[in-house]
């Protein structure tokens, strides 16, 4: 997937590393939001599955728990024991395994 749209929250727009991103990424529109659910409702009010549109923004946020965390499992997925490395919401990398 390609990221169409750039959201960053108005608490770390002035942040270098956002600067780096967008300076990265010219031609993407940016947009400074006040929260999560914002990009939660943008993502909502499009006619795209919702995943799939996920997966084309990018959410600069910063980072709100452990880099690292133990693989959460699910009633329908057998519990591996790895380590996950969470990079949060709206990920590009369309993963097959990914819950």
């Amino acid at each position: 997937m390609k990221i169409s749209r750039i959201f960053v929250l108005d608490e770390i727009a002035h942040d270098p590393l956002v600067r780096t991103i967008s300076e990265q990424y010219p031609h993407i529109p940016i947009k400074q939001v006040d929260s999560t659910q914002t990009v939660y409702k943008f993502v909502l009010s499009t006619k795209k599955d919702p995943i799939e549109a996920g997966k084309e923004i990018l959410f600069l946020n910063h980072n709100q728990g452990a880099f690292v965390r133990k693989c959460p499992g699910t009633r329908a997925y057998i519990c591996c024991g790895y380590q996950i490395i969470h990079i949060g919401t709206f990920c590009t990398m369309d993963c097959s395994y990914c819950i």
